[in-house]
């Protein structure tokens, strides 16, 4: 087990302590790469981010750099690696990622545990992603070997497997009495999820269903519980998010990549859904 990693099992979510469990059995650090965040919302908003020391010196180098290396490329390529695999940084630091399985409508999960240094040997029947090595840093994390590769993307799949059966069960306690609409809610979802960053309005998502729009907002309320406007302002605000814990971009830049139309709205409607402004909720999350 690692040493100073203590922790009560019988406080944590099932989730948390599926984790929690892989983390002690392989010395490894997990984070989760989450963009819907349906299960970082039984984990924490810190598994967000490596907490290894040497992923921390990387991002101080070149965070941005980092974040569409480790997030947005990974995410885009992930079908490439349907099993998994390591993922080689240009800090030198060796992680394994493994895709939880999602719906068509939801966005991918991904489970990334690190770190160890890159190792010269890698087996064969494991993909690698990577972008060029540069000799920024000097990697202080332990070496790895082959067997150990091969254990831990085991390890990992199996991991990710339970977390799999765990949101499936989630969401059948959630909706075992709704199952016949949850292709309509699925579908008001992932087309929020297509469109929030751009100046929509309920009128352009009843036109998509070919509706008006008093039965598109009856529709939307009766699938999610939600009215239209709040659906959209929680998705656009859980990007914010993202983009807060993941880059050093200015507030009004996130406020525009998130789909608000105005610094004031934004602010608004993020101290409306977190309690607190943006600034504070970034300086809050670092480690």
């Amino acid at each position: 087990m690692n040493a100073g990693n203590e922790f009560s099992l019988e406080k944590c979510t099932p989730a948390e302590r599926a984790i929690r469990c892989f983390e002690n059995w392989s010395g490894t650090c997990v984070t989760i790469i989450d963009p819907s965040r349906r299960l970082l919302v039984e984990t924490g908003t810190f598994r967000y981010k490596h907490r290894l020391p040497e992923c921390i010196r990387a991002k101080a180098l070149n965070e941005s750099r980092c974040a569409q290396f480790c997030w947005h490329e990974l995410l885009r390529r992930l079908p490439e690696y349907p099993r998994g695999g390591l993922k080689f940084c240009h800090a030198g630091i060796c992680d394994w990622f493994m895709p939880v399985s999602s719906t068509p409508t939801l966005p991918p999960l991904v489970l990334v545990a690190g770190g160890r240094r890159c190792p010269d040997e890698i087996p064969a029947n494991l993909p690698v992603y990577r972008e060029p090595l540069e000799k920024t840093i000097a990697p202080t994390c332990p070496a790895t070997s082959r067997e150990e590769l091969l254990l831990v993307h085991e390890g990992l799949s199996q991991l990710a497997a339970r977390l799999q059966l765990f949101l499936t069960e989630q969401q059948g306690a959630r909706h075992s009495d709704d199952s016949l609409k949850s292709p309509r809610r699925d579908a008001i979802h992932s087309w929020i999820d297509h469109n929030f960053h751009q100046p929509v309005t309920l009128g352009d998502c009843a036109r998509h269903f070919f509706l008006s729009e008093s039965r598109m907002s009856h529709v939307v309320e009766q699938e999610t519980g939600s009215n239209f406007r709040d659906l959209l302002a929680a998705r656009r605000i859980r990007e914010a998010e993202i983009l807060l814990l993941h880059s050093r971009e200015p507030v009004s830049t996130i406020a525009a990549r998130s789909g608000f139309s105005s610094m004031s709205s934004f602010l608004r409607t993020f101290k409306r859904f977190r309690s607190m402004p943006p600034l504070a909720y970034r300086k809050k999350s670092k480690f």
